[in-house]
């Protein structure tokens, strides 16, 4: 009889465990990064530290954070996703501070060495920014932009705004010929 109901208490035990194991969910992993590629496949977000690919095509230069389960891959870091939301990023930022913005052929800051930007920002050519974000690969990610205003004097390997002057003595001679143009 005891042998019995000790068999009893154990399988329903058992029972009991199988049904907790199914009802509470999984341990699910979060992740938050900038995107830094995105294709109708797959992202990228990185964090400064690693990257991680996920299954859902993002918008690059933005923060998101994804949830679900997080997995090793032969390739990288692989996260199912089931849920995702742009939010602040929770991890250390890079700053430039006193680089110049410049645009010529593509966005970049002129710190005097050359940043290159993943994305356009919001200056005007030639003015001082403080920027911070993330570099990957090749590009710097801004995340934050803060302006300065353009430069007060020239300095070395920076742009310098100066205000366009007209020359009397232009009108009246032909670029590069030196001979007097038939204005009367």
């Amino acid at each position: 009889m005891k042998t019995r109901l000790i068999i009893v208490l154990l399988i329903s035990l058992t029972i009991v465990s199988l049904a907790l194991i199914r009802i509470s969910p999984p341990k699910e992993d979060a992740f938050t990064g900038l995107c830094v590629y995105s294709s109708p496949g797959f992202s990228t977000l990185y964090n400064g530290n690693q990257s991680v690919a996920i299954g859902r095509s993002l918008e690059v230069g933005r923060v998101y954070t994804a949830y679900g389960r997080l997995r090793k891959t032969s390739r990288g870091l692989w996260m199912d996703v089931s849920s995702l939301q742009v939010s602040p990023p929770n991890f250390p930022l890079e700053s430039i501070e006193g680089g110049a913005y410049w645009t010529d052929r593509s966005p970049q800051l002129l710190t005097p060495e050359r940043v290159y930007l993943a994305s356009p920002i919001n200056a005007s050519k030639g003015e001082l920014v403080l920027v911070k974000g993330l570099e990957y690969g090749k590009n710097f990610y801004p995340i934050e932009v803060h302006t300065r205003g353009l430069p007060a004097s020239p300095k070395n390997g920076f742009p310098f705004v100066v205000e366009a002057w007209s020359c009397p003595l232009a009108d009246t001679y032909q670029s590069g010929t030196g001979a007097r143009s038939s204005k009367s």
